[in-house]
């Protein structure tokens, strides 16, 4: 006989999987998607516009024990970088379809001959942290969890591995060492003008395209592509400030009259100084045909969207 009173639901232990943040340096436990959460994705996808902040709101809420400077979306999206979003997409990934991609399609270089692959992506993952010093605490934190090191080595291990955080606690007040505060300057080379990128948050990319409904494609990826810029500079023969452009629209603007070289030359030092910082998930593979190496490139975003709504 069943036992009577209100349903409140299961009390259901999900598989979890613990992710170290490349730019923001936050060690977060994420659990697998529910049956909801992933249909709130595969409605995102008819509105292109509304993909961010459903995302950012499925990553928030698969979070477990969150920090108190984390407690609430808003907060979360102050905190966490777009880059830093990948890195968790990845983990909520491992949590919830397993640590494999099936039937990725390739092609060769040379020959351009296709192929599909199967892949372990524990296997091609690879980290690059902000700072630097946070390389020596990834690295020491992996090999304790997989037992890389022997049982004798694991106490000194763990007390390396505090030394480091607390350096970085240190770290993350200088304003040079925390990526959400840093600004750097660059020059474009043909057009003389002085761009200040920066590592743009979840709540700026949201911002980006609030109140937007019927953006094309191409519209999109130039707004993708400008919210790494923080204002443009204009100076003066005597390096004095003429004028400063920091509103989202004059800088869509002013982005698309940059002659082509200036462009390329922006999102390469964007990479350089900025979004090299992160995950990457990279293949490399030798085609059957020619005998020619190749690397291709795994976007967790893609596939994690391909496994969601299959």
């Amino acid at each position: 006989m069943d036992q009577q009173g209100v349903f409140t639901g299961f009390n259901i232990s999900y598989p979890t999987y613990t992710v170290v943040t490349p730019q923001t340096n936050r060690k977060l436990e994420v659990r697998c998607l529910n049956v909801s959460e992933v249909n709130k994705l595969k409605t995102s996808i008819t509105t292109a516009v509304k993909i961010p902040e459903i995302i950012n709101r499925v990553v928030f809420d698969s979070i477990k024990d969150k920090p108190e400077d984390l407690a609430t979306l808003k907060q979360f999206k102050k905190a966490i970088t777009s880059k830093d979003r990948e890195a968790l997409l990845y983990g909520i990934y491992q949590a919830t379809f397993a640590d494999t991609v099936e039937k990725l399609s390739v092609s060769c270089k040379e020959c351009k001959a296709s192929d599909t692959h199967s892949l372990v992506l524990s296997n091609i993952f690879n980290i690059e942290p902000f700072p630097s010093e946070l390389v020596e605490t990834y690295e020491l934190s992996k090999a304790v969890a997989t037992e890389d090191i022997g049982e004798d080595a694991e106490l000194e291990t763990i007390s390396r591995i505090k030394k480091v955080e607390e350096k970085n606690k240190v770290s993350k007040k200088d304003s040079k060492l925390n990526i959400l505060n840093r600004r750097e300057e660059i020059v474009l080379p043909k057009s003389n003008i002085t761009v200040v990128l920066r590592s743009p948050t979840l709540e700026m990319e949201e911002e980006s395209i609030t109140g937007k409904f019927a953006l094309s494609k191409d519209l999109l990826e130039l707004i993708s592509e400008i919210i790494v810029i923080d204002s443009f500079k204009i100076y003066g023969e005597n390096r004095e400030l003429v004028n400063s452009v920091s509103n989202r629209t004059d800088i869509l603007y002013g982005y698309q009259q940059l002659p082509l070289s200036d462009r390329q030359y922006l999102l390469d030092k964007y990479k350089e100084l900025f979004s090299r910082y992160g995950i990457s998930l990279v293949e490399n593979w030798t085609c059957k045909e020619c005998g020619e190496d190749n690397e291709t490139e795994v976007d967790i975003f893609t596939h994690f969207f391909r496994m969601a709504i299959r």
